[in-house]
């Protein structure tokens, strides 16, 4: 039997819109691969952890942006680039510029160019993460302000 490892910064019980989507897809996954494949998850404690001390809350968000933000987003980008054959250097260094099909290679390079810039945009927003952590650990300014939603 197959095994699937599902990496997400954001899950149940946390209520942020990023836990939403994850938690549904990782749902219809299991519900997809049932009796095909095991799906395992790995993630982080929630934002929502109102036991931790803000020192704490900070290392763990601090790991969290470490290694399973930036290192996936540090992956995306190297696999976009990494060689002659890559998603990203291919198109570009080939300058296809027919293929079958209606739209031809402009899709091509903008697919390409999405995935790149989604891996940076990506790491941008993790060091940011990285940041206020470091700050919510040292008890400094920047830190992260969590307020709890009522409705």
């Amino acid at each position: 039997m197959k095994k699937i490892l599902y990496l997400s910064f954001y899950f149940e019980p946390d209520v942020t819109a990023g836990s939403f989507r994850n938690t549904s897809l990782v749902k219809e996954l299991a519900k997809q691969a049932e009796g095909k494949a095991e799906v395992f998850l790995l993630t982080t404690k929630p934002n929502r952890y109102s036991t931790f001390k803000t020192k704490s809350k900070g290392k763990v968000n601090a790991y969290g942006s470490i290694f399973l933000g930036m290192i996936t987003s540090i992956t995306i980008f190297l696999i976009c680039i990494w060689s002659k054959q890559a998603i990203v250097n291919s198109p570009v260094m080939n300058f296809e510029v027919s293929q079958n099909g209606t739209a031809g290679m402009y899709i091509k390079y903008q697919m390409a160019a999405f995935l790149l810039i989604f891996a940076i945009t990506m790491q941008i927003q993790f060091v940011s993460y990285l940041f206020e952590a470091v700050a919510d650990l040292r008890g400094e300014p920047g830190k992260r302000e969590v307020k709890s939603i009522s409705y």
